[in-house]
């Protein structure tokens, strides 16, 4: 079974990004993320860096952090934060999914995604 998500608020999120500017160790993060979150999300990677990036705002309003600090961060604090940012990501994406009986999918993919992260990319 496969994700199908909600077109129109697909396309709000690409139309979204594309209209967004970043500085460039932001850019840098949400390329990483979004590069990483495209291997087991069915959606345009604009979308999902839309997505990325209102998850993002979110965890920055609600830690009052800013996401530039994750990667100056120790690797379990690290870890900590990207599981702050892909449970909201997660979130956001289940108010997309068209078919809720798709929700266990989508969350095994975040499990599968933060695994990916811990393996690949949090020790950097």
């Amino acid at each position: 079974m496969s994700m199908e998500f909600e077109p129109n608020l697909v396309k709000e999120a690409e139309d979204y990004y594309k209209k967004l500017r970043f500085a460039s160790d932001q850019k840098d993060i949400i390329i990483e993320f979004g590069k990483l979150m495209k291997k087991f999300i069915p959606l345009s990677e604009r979308a999902i860096k839309g997505f990325i990036w209102r998850s993002l705002k979110e965890w920055q309003l609600n830690f009052k952090r800013d996401f530039s600090e994750i990667s100056k961060l120790d690797p379990e604090n690290r870890i900590e934060a990207v599981v702050q940012i892909i449970e909201i990501f997660g979130a956001r994406l289940k108010k997309v999914l068209i078919k809720k009986e798709q929700e266990p999918l989508l969350e095994q993919v975040m499990q599968n995604a933060l695994k990916r992260y811990e393996d690949n990319y949090a020790n950097r």
